[in-house]
């Protein structure tokens, strides 16, 4: 069995500064993202998963910015509030109970 080489600082650096983030609402902006970029929106990720609400939003773009200007559509506050429920399993990362 081949092993593959550890990377390098070097390597590693240029993978954390080149993710993508989709941009389609807003093609005039950067669409460049880095590692620490995902990290520091963990939290807001933690929510991005509501299909009802704008790709700003599911990427985590902090609320005012000019990232989250070009938003337009918001999922229902009821439906909000009980995603909120279930937020502690995606901090927490821990699965559901299986029903």
């Amino acid at each position: 069995m081949m092993r593959r080489a550890a990377p390098t600082q070097a390597s590693a650096r240029i993978t954390a500064s080149c993710c993508l983030a989709p941009s389609a609402t807003a093609p005039a902006m950067s669409s460049r993202r880095t590692l620490r970029d995902v990290i520091d929106r963990a939290v807001a990720l933690e929510m991005a998963y509501n299909p009802n609400d704008c790709v700003e939003l599911r990427w985590g773009a902090p609320a005012k910015s000019d990232e989250a200007a070009t938003c337009k559509r918001y999922a229902p506050a009821a439906q909000r509030e009980k995603m909120s429920k279930y937020r502690a399993w995606f901090h927490e990362r821990r699965r559901p109970p299986r029903a």
